[in-house]
């Protein structure tokens, strides 16, 4: 499948029907990264951590960003009485798979698409103008150990 990365805040494939939400940074000041993967009509909630610090991600010495994931079907809130842009009014419920065989596939497909997107930007005009750059770099996107165990045994399927 091919994704593309559409700035500011979406990854698509090709025909729509599976996308990526980049919502940012979780409500509070030391929030980690949350996303949110669409997949057969069903929002699921992707988060590298819920709190700065126990973030993983890293630049490596080659250039590449890796994007480490600590959190699979987790619910996700935020509403802005101020806003009507999507990336403020989100509720994505917590989520349960029906087995494992769309478990594997929202992971894979939610790695896929997110190595699309490393957040690299053009600051040369000025911070308030920066836009993203076409070329986001090799980025690599990896699940924590916690995560993949508990993939493993089951524990976000119903």
């Amino acid at each position: 499948m091919t994704f593309t990365f559409e700035p500011p805040h979406t990854i698509e494939n090709e025909d729509g029907s599976v996308s990526l939400l980049i919502v940012g940074a979780l409500p509070g000041p030391e929030g980690g990264k949350m996303f949110v993967l669409t997949m057969d009509g069903k929002e699921i909630g992707f988060a590298t951590a819920f709190s700065h610090a126990e973030e993983r991600n890293e630049k490596l010495p080659d250039g590449a960003f890796v994007w480490r994931i600590g959190e699979v079907g987790c619910r996700f809130y935020r509403h802005s009485r101020y806003s009507d842009n999507p990336i403020n009014n989100i509720d994505v419920p917590a989520y349960k798979f029906e087995d494992r065989a769309e478990q594997d596939r929202a992971m894979a497909l939610f790695a896929e698409a997110l190595s699309k997107y490393s957040g690299r930007k053009d600051y040369s005009k000025s911070a308030l103008e920066a836009t993203f750059l076409e070329d986001q770099g090799k980025v690599l996107v990896e699940y924590f150990p916690e995560v993949l165990a508990n993939a493993k045994r089951g524990e976000y399927i119903k």
